[in-house]
């Protein structure tokens, strides 16, 4: 029992790291074959970060939420709905450096009932007149900002119940 619930958790973190869902282990058997080539795809940006730092959403509701990572503000909602109450975010961050200490950014769901889905906005710090790329490192998705004027700025993505994605900003 003590090996699958090891098994289990810590296939949870990768599988929410590429955005899937594991409630079981036989979900991973079942439903997650062929993760592996996926794994081995993020894993090479994973391994080489250094953890900074974490919140748990709910219980930072200071903005910024910290400077020195320029994490200004997260907010979360149903689709199309209304911003949750900011103690009841229930999104966990973490923050990771690579060696040129580019800021990373896990995020993660923590509401993990099938109908739980959030879009989730994570509002960073910036300077003015200056480009910011934030990119999705499992999909390689990339948005970019022109800011002029501002210091801060949005980014909202979708994530499913307990699902979770790294963030390059």
């Amino acid at each position: 029992m003590v090996i699958n619930y090891f098994v289990c958790n810590h296939f949870a973190f990768w599988a929410a790291l590429m955005g899937l869902r594991v409630v079981s282990l036989g979900d991973i058997n079942t439903n997650y074959q062929g993760t592996g080539q996926s794994l081995a795809t993020i894993g090479a940006n994973f391994l080489n970060l250094t953890w900074r730092e974490s919140f748990s959403i709910h219980q930072s509701q200071n903005e910024p939420i910290d400077g020195t990572y320029d994490l200004y503000d997260v907010t979360s909602k149903p689709p199309g709905g209304a911003n949750d109450p900011e103690s009841e975010t229930y999104v966990e961050v973490g923050i990771l450096q690579n060696a040129s200490n580019v800021n990373h950014y896990m995020v993660v769901n923590r509401r993990c009932a099938s109908n739980e889905t959030r879009e989730i906005t994570l509002t960073f710090e910036c300077q003015a007149n200056r480009i910011y790329r934030v990119t999705n490192v499992y999909n390689g998705g990339i948005t970019n900002y022109y800011l002029t004027g501002r210091t801060t700025f949005p980014f909202a993505l979708t994530l499913g119940p307990g699902e979770g994605r790294l963030l390059r900003v």
